[in-house]
């Protein structure tokens, strides 16, 4: 998706995988932010740490010239859309008197992520002209 956003928003060709792992990057933003009740500190640690992370290098691709920011910010929302979509629910509950983690699979996030590739595929082809 960062490929995409680059390809839509920028003339200038772009190569490389940081689009790619900004996915990553918002993927277990989402992750972190779905499961924030269950996780506990370590969990808001964690989306601590990934945010500062995700700040430090958006700040530091538009401060350098020659780094693709489109590729980043596509990157980013697409993973954070798609890790929310299809991250894990969990619950807490006792039986017998003992705590239990209960996971919760989304199965309509499948579809979700199909349809949002699917939009971005349209828009691309929607705003780039003809060769």
């Amino acid at each position: 998706a960062g490929s995409l956003a680059s390809y839509a928003m920028s003339p200038a060709p772009s190569v490389g995988a940081s689009g790619a792992i900004f996915g990553l990057f918002g993927g277990l933003l989402a992750f972190y932010v779905v499961g924030r009740n269950v996780l506990g500190d370590m969990g808001r640690r964690q989306l601590q740490s990934m945010g500062g992370l995700i700040v430090v290098n958006l700040l530091l691709g538009f401060a350098v010239p020659g780094i693709d920011y489109y590729a980043h910010l596509g990157g980013l929302a697409a993973g954070a859309l798609s890790g929310w979509l299809l991250a894990p629910r969990f619950t807490v509950g006792f039986q017998f008197g003992q705590p239990q983690v209960v996971r919760h699979f989304l199965p309509q996030g499948w579809p979700g992520a199909l349809a949002l590739l699917l939009v971005l595929g349209w828009l691309v082809r929607a705003v780039q002209p003809p060769l």
